[in-house]
């Protein structure tokens, strides 16, 4: 069986916690950036090529980030393990190098396409977001607080339901008490 790992070398890790620590974020995770690229299923890979660097999502697990340059030796790697190489590549950023697959250019930023593009969030209130995942359509909310002020960071909680639940449920002030400890707190949940 594959095991799922990371390589990266400790001093980075330990500087982007720093960072985060200046600024009050204390996170209990933290997520690979290749798995924030969208996964289009069976469709393709997911390509993000931004200055010198290159993040590929091959899998709904598996991706990396490299120097761009490392780029067509990596994927020559990575096509020779995989079961079929992917139909496409889908490429967000700049104009992808001749890699002997079809690129696809994309629009926007990856993230964007991930989260389903939403537009903005510019001021309070409670927002409703819809996406597409494994062929089932996904729905979230998010709650902005009174105070919030586009220009300032605020601190986010995410907030999953159980099996079973769904977004409303969760978001029950009378269940849970979120809306109105993001309200008295000053954080988007």
């Amino acid at each position: 069986d594959p095991l799922t790992c990371a390589v990266l070398a400790r001093e980075t890790l330990d500087g982007w916690l720093q960072a985060l620590a200046d600024v009050g974020l204390h996170p209990a995770r933290v997520i690979p950036e290749a798995l924030l690229l969208p996964w289009p299923d069976e469709e393709g890979w997911s390509l993000w090529l931004t200055g010198e660097r290159a993040v590929l999502r091959h899998a709904p697990l598996a991706g990396f980030a490299c120097p761009r340059a490392a780029l067509p030796a990596l994927l020559a790697c990575v096509l020779a393990e995989a079961p079929a190489a992917p139909p496409r590549l889908f490429v967000w950023g700049e104009t992808a190098p001749a890699l002997g697959l079809e690129c696809v250019p994309v629009a926007g930023h990856p993230f964007e396409a991930a989260a389903g593009a939403p537009a903005p969030i510019s001021r309070p209130g409670t927002y409703t977001f819809q996406f597409r995942h494994g062929g089932l359509d996904r729905k979230y909310m998010v709650h902005v607080p009174r105070r919030y002020e586009p220009t300032k960071p605020m601190p986010v909680l995410l907030s999953f339901h159980g099996g079973g639940g769904h977004m409303e449920y969760q978001a029950s002030d009378e269940r849970y008490g979120q809306i109105g400890a993001a309200e008295a707190e000053g954080f988007i949940v």
